[in-house]
């Protein structure tokens, strides 16, 4: 586990919000890294989440309007993969769900809003830029999580210093 770890920044689950506004890799998406499940959370409040774990929602259709959404309103999008070995590239579909997507400056592109936008529909603009998490409960990351993305770890409190704090 510790070898994988190494490059990770570790961070509190308050750094957080600050590492969302200012990421420390602006070429990659993060992959958080967060054994506890707390930041899930503080995720689900700041956009959408997708239980990546479930095909159902892992749909193409249900992929590329997930991706509208946060695009078109600059939120985030979490992939919860929880302590499943997900694997995100065999979802990606040029007519849904491209490989674009793992690219930042891509999918907050004007390239990225004509794709989205469907036949017919009135153009629309970005209020914001869009984010892409994928938020994992095990260390052990797939190997295109550690290819295509940046690590972020939360850190976890010590269970021995949080029971004497209570004392």
């Amino acid at each position: 586990y510790f070898g994988q770890m190494e490059s990770a920044k570790v961070i509190t689950l308050q750094g957080l919000n600050e590492e969302l506004k200012n990421p420390s890799n602006k070429e990659k998406w993060m992959s958080l890294v967060d054994v506890a499940g707390n930041s899930g959370i503080f995720l689900k409040y700041q956009g959408n989440v997708i239980n990546a774990f479930w095909e159902k929602e892992m749909e193409p259709a249900k992929l590329k309007k997930e991706l509208k959404a946060v695009v078109h309103y600059g939120k985030i999008l979490t992939f919860d993969c929880s302590d499943i070995d997900v694997n995100i590239p065999a979802h990606f579909d040029k007519d849904n769900f491209p490989k674009d997507v793992m690219d930042p400056k891509k999918v907050n592109s004007l390239d990225m809003v004509k794709f989205l936008t469907e036949d017919g529909e009135e153009p629309w603009g970005q209020k914001g830029e869009a984010t892409i998490i994928f938020l994992f409960k095990k260390e052990a990351l797939p190997q295109w999580a550690k290819d295509m993305t940046y690590i972020v770890k939360i850190q976890q409190i010590a269970k021995q210093l949080i029971e004497t704090s209570f004392r």
